[in-house]
């Protein structure tokens, strides 16, 4: 991803902020709203409500049942207390059953199940929050096998781990497989790869890239010097890459592109000009390789592609009140073309980048029939659009301009790349506007938004990070991940730390048919992404 360097500016005042609308139906789908004018969770009997609608308190022996108050039947999930006399749960009591079974289809077009042993992984916990707001932790039951089983646990939302970040639901039997496409190896550590090309005429701005479909790993943005001899050499240092190139089969091929930058009329993008695919090698940590590929020249084909860069940064403001745009970007790329579950997965073998478009902020809509080379000629072609923006936040003087991927979609074989989803708007931590920077706001605040304006989110990506003065600047560093169907989350645990500065970024996913509640980690190609972020908030 090219990030964009943007001058910083000062943080707009919070009058120049758009109103956070009050309480309501838009801004509480997931609760009710309570005497203060807050959002809250309504699924206890003191406070029960959803939708928006004023929080209510169940009276006599009426239940908190999906927000409203029912009386008590045969089978309303009371536990044993009720029978001994004992007050009756504020709703009813359940077992939430959770497994991870992730299913990797094959390059032959096979597929893998991969149940995964939670009960192995200790200690297993639940947590939900009770009327006053606090977390209550419900263990696992011990067992063996994969799934997780969790006993008494009362109506409405939880929240339990899985892989180092928290997922949200409310659903009684939870599934956190994910399916993949290719295959995910172990990191490589301090491994280095390199690739020695031969047969082009190169140029200074060529950019080398390599992908592998069999490992489900891309390789990009080599650095390259084009030597007099006509023979480019180029090295990727792996411990730096997303995602690692360890691989394990020797059918794996290795495909390297020569990606250059094209013009017509004008317009600039950039296209893999020459390809070439060699057996892979087998790295291991601490491993190097030097790989010689021969090149030869991709076939340009047209690509009818219109960027439609209005669409896109119409939601800037959205993103934050000071957001600018910086660009609006297609990205082309490859897929192979082998059998694929209907709903896609988190992840898949997809190509390196063989073609790019951007537009500067505040230019028209592009409409061209550029051109592409595609080294893998059997898959199919693919473009993202997104729109690059940068957010100034400023802290004792220092100020970090954060580069936030707003919008993104999808089209097939070329078409039109137009925002179908915006960022989740009015931002507010603890109740209060979350669009300026905020002190003392406990080490477990409530973060809350309102749904996009455009597009229908089936859920949120939270990331919370750390921001740490170096000089000048400020830096980030990763501190918690979570995932929410809902508009509201409570950050468990002690994870942030006091006095320490934060921000956060919400994304809202709009995902192609998966039911986000039961299904948290499993994602379409048909899926759109766009993310606002707050000002920088301190415990």
């Amino acid at each position: 991803m090219i990030r964009a360097l943007v001058a910083g500016v000062t943080l707009a005042m919070a009058s120049c902020a758009p109103a956070i609308p009050p309480c309501g139906p838009t801004t509480c789908e997931g609760g009710c709203c309570d005497s203060r004018g807050l959002c809250v969770a309504g699924r206890t009997k003191r406070i029960c409500g959803l939708g928006g609608t004023a929080c209510v308190s169940c009276e006599g022996a009426d239940l908190c049942v999906e927000g409203a108050c029912v009386a008590p039947t045969a089978d309303a999930g009371l536990d044993a207390g009720v029978d001994a006399g004992a007050e009756p749960d504020a709703g009813r009591r359940r077992t939430v059953l959770v497994r991870r079974t992730d299913e990797i289809w094959t390059p032959d077009g096979g597929v893998t199940s991969s149940p995964v042993d939670l009960n192995a992984i200790r200690p297993q916990q639940l947590l939900y929050e009770d009327e006053s707001g606090e977390f209550v932790t419900v263990e696992a039951v011990m067992q063996s096998g994969p799934e997780l089983r969790f006993e008494d646990v009362p109506e409405g939302p939880y929240l339990v781990m899985r892989a180092g970040e928290y997922v949200a639901s409310d659903v009684d039997s939870l599934e956190l497989g994910a399916r993949l496409i290719g295959r995910r190896n172990p990191l490589i550590g301090n491994g280095t790869l390199t690739v020695t090309l031969t047969g082009a005429a190169f140029q200074q701005s060529d950019l080398v890239q390599a992908h592998s479909f069999g490992a489900g790993t891309i390789v990009e943005q080599f650095r390259n010097a084009p030597t007099d001899a006509g023979v480019l050499s180029s090295s990727a240092a792996l411990l730096t890459q997303a995602l690692a190139f360890g691989l394990r089969n020797d059918s794996d091929e290795l495909t390297v592109t020569v990606r250059r930058t094209l013009n017509t009329g004008g317009l600039n993008w950039s296209s893999a000009v020459f390809g070439g695919t060699v057996a892979a090698p087998d790295l291991g940590p601490g491993q190097t390789a030097n790989v010689p590929v021969p090149l030869t020249p991709l076939t340009q084909q047209p690509w009818p592609l219109e960027l439609r860069s209005s669409g896109f940064e119409q939601f800037v403001r959205d993103v934050h009140p000071a957001a600018t745009a910086s660009f609006t970007q297609a990205t082309i790329y490859a897929v192979p073309s082998i059998a694929r579950p209907a709903g896609g997965g988190d992840f898949e073998g997809r190509s390196a980048s063989f073609g790019s478009l951007s537009n500067n902020a505040g230019r028209p809509d592009v409409r061209q029939n550029i051109t592409v080379g595609n080294a893998v000629p059997a898959s199919a072609l693919f473009a993202d659009g997104r729109l690059l923006a940068t957010v100034p936040l400023t802290l004792s003087g220092r100020t970090y301009n954060k580069s936030i991927e707003a919008l993104v979609t999808t089209v097939a074989d070329g078409g039109v790349l137009d925002a179908t989803l915006s960022p989740p708007r009015f931002l507010r931590i603890n109740g209060e506007a979350a669009d300026v920077n905020r002190t003392g706001v406990s080490q477990n605040p409530v973060l809350e938004w309102s749904p996009p304006a455009l597009g229908t989110p089936t859920t949120y990506v939270v990331l919370i990070t750390r921001l740490m003065p170096q000089g000048t600047t400020l830096t980030e560093g990763f501190s918690l991940r979570l995932r929410t169907p809902f508009t509201r989350i409570k950050v468990p645990g002690q994870f942030l730390e006091t006095g320490a500065p934060y921000v956060a970024q919400i994304a809202a996913v709009a995902n192609g048919g998966f039911d986000n509640k039961r299904f948290p980690v499993q994602f379409s190609r048909e899926s759109s992404k766009a993310t606002a972020v707050t000002a920088i908030f301190i415990p």
